[in-house]
């Protein structure tokens, strides 16, 4: 039987130091075990990890990449290995959040090209194979993003 979180009423597994996923981060910032007092202002319900309405997203995002693996397998859009693969996005969230759950902005991409995508600069991104149809889309999509990406690493 799994160790149960040592804060009275909660019945959550133990993840570090006696202490579940939603009261380690209290146990951290204090940097010692909970006193009496502390023990009694924490909620015993468990706190909600993400909103209601990031949920849906991230759920209809799942739904996307299960249909994207379903139809394609489970392969890499560019280098069409059959890896472990991410929900990758096109347009990135941060800039871009009306197109989060857009399902031609997502993509099934392989750590290694997800991430070059992401954080590589132009020159890379031209080696990844397959790329001209992504940045085709882009450019017609929004032609400053693509100017954007195509500054990135020159300085």
């Amino acid at each position: 039987m799994a160790k149960k979180c040592k804060v009275e009423g909660c019945n959550n597994p133990v993840f570090t130091h006696g202490y579940c996923n939603i009261h380690k981060y209290l146990y951290y910032k204090t940097k010692r075990s909970f006193s009496t007092s502390l023990k009694q202002s924490i909620p015993k319900t468990p706190i909600r990890a993400f909103s209601k309405k990031k949920s849906l997203k991230k759920a209809k995002i799942a739904s996307i990449k299960s249909h994207l693996v379903q139809s394609n397998g489970n392969r890499c859009f560019f280098c069409n290995k059959e890896t472990g693969v991410d929900a990758a996005h096109i347009f990135p969230i941060s800039l871009f959040p009306e197109y989060e759950t857009e399902q031609w902005n997502i993509i099934l991409a392989c750590r290694k090209h997800h991430n070059i995508f992401d954080n590589g600069t132009f020159d890379d991104i031209l080696q990844i194979p397959n790329i001209n149809f992504i940045l085709e889309l882009i450019e017609s999509v929004d032609g400053l993003y693509f100017y954007r990406l195509k500054q990135r690493g020159n300085k």
